[in-house]
């Protein structure tokens, strides 16, 4: 699992991922709750660049002792429901887009202090 943000940087450049995308923080479900980041839960960062028709799902555990598990919210009309999202940045993983109220999203665990980067499929 990548570790520096240095690291981050060269997987998306890698994906060819131009400096003409759009940024979006993603709310995070916490405790039934789907919100933004807060540094004083067990949560997820997580935001998506849209580069045309495609998504990449940054998400980072800011923690550096606890390994945590969130839903993160995708954009529904790029992933549909039953759409795959590939981990990038480390051990291959595949994740499948669910919804819940009319919200597609993932569920992610990432390790402590380390990063996901989730490019659809």
């Amino acid at each position: 699992m990548a570790k520096q943000i240095t690291e981050l940087t060269d997987v998306l450049k890698k994906e060819g991922l131009t400096d003409t995308y759009s940024q979006y923080y993603r709310e995070v479900e916490y405790n039934g709750r789907w919100r933004l980041f807060d540094v004083l839960e067990d949560m997820l960062l997580a935001y998506s660049l849209i580069s045309g028709d495609k998504e990449f799902v940054i998400i980072i555990n800011p923690d550096c002792s606890k390994e945590i598990e969130n839903r993160i919210t995708i954009d529904r009309n790029l992933s549909p429901v039953g759409s795959k999202f590939k981990d990038i940045a480390g051990k291959a993983k595949m994740y499948s887009v669910e919804e819940i109220d009319g919200r597609n999203f993932v569920t992610v665990k990432v390790k402590p202090n380390t990063f996901s980067i989730l490019k659809a499929v």
